[in-house]
């Protein structure tokens, strides 16, 4: 029976990924019986998964699976129909979409947990009986009949932006990720890092910030970014004598900004553009810019923290120059066929075909030129059927979300919340900003990175926006803290992997992951505050505010930390912190004055630091 399951499990991910391959070409059938066939795909996957996790209850796994092959296989037999008579839908027609919210439920409780099962199950409850609450929660009473037909089985709700991100693009771009890690793409990533540790003090962590920005670009799981490169870094620091709750704070926090990294961001973009209309190379790219400010936040506070422990570069670690060359090439090209293929108008979808078409040709190449290793038969089926389960339990989760979406609408609570929620801040920007990041943070806790992001986004999005925020500058800000959650105590999944990988305190790694992230919790405020950072604006203002805003966040993470050439005194940590938050107040203000103050209060205290700075401290592990 375990090897029946396994084999199947592996023919059904290969033929969900073979399917998708085979539709970027062939218009098989129309956009909503695609998603219909993803959705099949994706609760099978699930509840083939669930059988082989837990086997005693294989009877109702099969049911299960049953139930999901009929309810999605309806919707595309009867699909001309559905459309004919949408509004007035037949008995079967409400049972099929009762069944299809159910299985959406449940398969999403048995991926995630109870979280979002509870939010959908809020929801609904209010679709059925908020024409019973006062003013403004109030809505007429609808049907059962046409309830289920907004949700699911009239085409809309559960068929529509969220099912069609991830059946359009997310899928075949997490299959990317899985390949990638199969041909051993990740290795090159690994050498990247090192090269860092040749030249800082802080080399080895610099090699979790370096390899897991670049693993984050394919995968952009926080978590998942955690447990695939901190197997290799976070044994690494501790070995060369970094306390465990930093190194797993250190892979933490340079895991989640992978979540906000282009080209992928955690499959967020593609909502983003369904949610939005904006086209995804324009997300892509202007998320670029923040997303770099990051990882310098984060690198330079692991820098600061590095020589602080007294820890200095390591020039001996050798280099892998052949990884560095064939791996690179297997990777380099397909990002860039990706990118290019963006810039030039083509769809994500046909993007990520020449992508995973493209990297599975090199590995062979380069494997045959360089006599190398290439993956055997067994090898890519289970990175396929590895990435076709996570791409099925998004899927799942995004047939989950699109009827509490619907929700949302048919009963004017986006409005209505959006309304209440500008009046509850007074009409005040910031404020909207600063409900937004708590409400981001604690959906955050609870749920994955893409199921908080389009949580939040459906909630505080339009408020942000009424408040006087660009459209696609709120979605990046609800997406930002939805993601700085994952090492946000007391949840903190990513630092969580983290903590149990470094054998480290888990609040000790969370609170640690929070710090090194200190600059970061403020860089969603100037995406909306400073229009550069999006490009937006005339150049030269542009160029000199971003400058700015990398000495701003510098000069705060030397005040937190309280080192800089030295230890900082007291009235030095006030003075740094001061100057940054100046300096940053220059990026939306527009005031030459503030920058120039700024400079003047930072620039003694880096000359001073420079001439006063001590002799070369020794080599001293044990202190970190």
């Amino acid at each position: 029976m375990d090897r029946w399951v396994k084999r199947t499990l592996a023919v059904v991910a290969t033929g969900m990924v073979l399917y998708h391959l085979v539709f970027v070409y062939y218009l098989i059938h129309g956009p909503y019986e695609h998603q219909a066939v993803h959705f099949g795909f994706a609760l099978v996957l699930v509840f083939l998964g669930c059988w082989e996790k837990t086997k005693k209850f294989w009877p109702l796994w099969l049911g299960l699976i049953v139930l999901s092959i009929i309810a999605t296989g309806y919707v595309n037999v009867f699909y001309e129909a559905l459309e004919l008579r949408a509004g007035s839908q037949t008995t079967a027609d409400i049972t099929v979409g009762t069944l299809l919210v159910a299985l959406a439920i449940i398969a999403t409780q048995r991926t995630y947990g109870w979280a979002i099962p509870i939010v959908a199950a809020i929801f609904l409850i209010y679709l059925f009986f908020g024409s019973y609450l006062p003013s403004p929660f109030y809505h007429p009473p609808f049907t059962f009949k046409y309830t289920i037909s907004q949700l699911s089985i009239g085409l809309t709700g559960m068929f529509g932006a969220y099912l069609g991100a991830s059946a359009n693009y997310i899928f075949l771009f997490v299959i990317f990720g899985a390949l990638l890690q199969t041909t051993g793409g990740i290795t090159f990533f690994m050498e990247l890092g090192k090269a860092a540790s040749r030249k800082l003090a802080g080399g080895p962590a610099q090699t979790a910030v370096i390899s897991s920005g670049f693993v984050g670009m394919v995968m952009g799981l926080g978590a998942a970014n955690v447990a695939l490169t901190g197997a290799f870094t976070i044994p690494m620091m501790k070995k060369l004598g970094l306390k465990p709750e930093f190194a797993g704070a250190v892979e933490a926090a340079a895991s989640t900004g992978g979540q906000i990294m282009p080209p992928i961001m955690g499959a967020s973009a593609f909502l983003m553009a369904a949610i939005t209309g904006f086209p995804y190379s324009y997300i892509m790219v202007i998320a670029f810019l923040p997303a770099i400010l990051y990882y310098l936040i984060v690198a330079f506070s692991v820098e600061m923290e590095a020589r602080k422990l007294k820890l200095t570069s390591f020039p001996a670690v050798k280099l892998d120059k052949g990884v560095i060359l064939w791996k690179g090439l297997s990777f380099t090209i397909p990002l860039g066929i990706i990118i290019i293929l963006l810039i030039m108008g083509y769809s994500p979808m046909f993007s990520a075909f020449w992508a995973n078409i493209s990297l599975i040709g090199l590995t062979i190449v380069t494997g045959l030129l360089k006599k190398g290793k290439i993956p055997s038969l067994g090898q890519w089926i289970e990175g396929v059927t590895n990435g076709a389960m996570v791409g099925a339990m998004i899927g799942v989760v995004c047939g989950c979300l699109g009827p509490m979406a619907a929700s949302m609408t048919i009963s004017g609570l986006c409005i209505k919340f959006s309304s209440a929620a500008a009046k509850w801040v007074g009409g005040s920007l910031f404020l909207g900003m600063v409900l937004t990041g708590g409400i981001g943070i604690l959906l955050g806790c609870g749920l994955p990175t893409l199921a908080a992001y389009a949580l939040v986004a459906i909630l505080m999005a339009p408020v942000l926006h009424t408040l006087g925020a660009g459209l696609i500058q709120a979605h990046l800000f609800c997406l930002y803290y939805a993601a700085l959650a994952s090492i946000t105590p007391p949840i903190a999944v990513s630092a969580l992997v983290a903590s149990k990988l470094a054998d480290a305190p888990f609040v000790a790694t969370a609170v640690r992951a929070a710090k090194l992230s200190a600059g970061n919790f403020l860089l969603p405020f100037f995406i909306i505050l400073c229009p550069v950072l999006t490009l937006q604006g005339s150049i030269s203002f542009g160029i000199i505010s971003y400058i700015t805003l990398i000495f701003g966040f510098i000069a705060l993470s030397v005040g937190i930390v309280g080192y800089c050439i030295r230890e900082t005194k007291s009235i030095e940590r006030l003075l740094f912190l001061a100057g940054g938050g100046i300096l940053l107040s220059f990026t939306f203000l527009g005031n030459y004055l503030l920058w120039a103050i700024g400079f003047i209060i930072l620039a003694p205290l880096v000359f001073g630091q420079i001439k006063k700075g001590q002799a070369p401290d020794k080599l001293n592990h044990l202190n970190a």
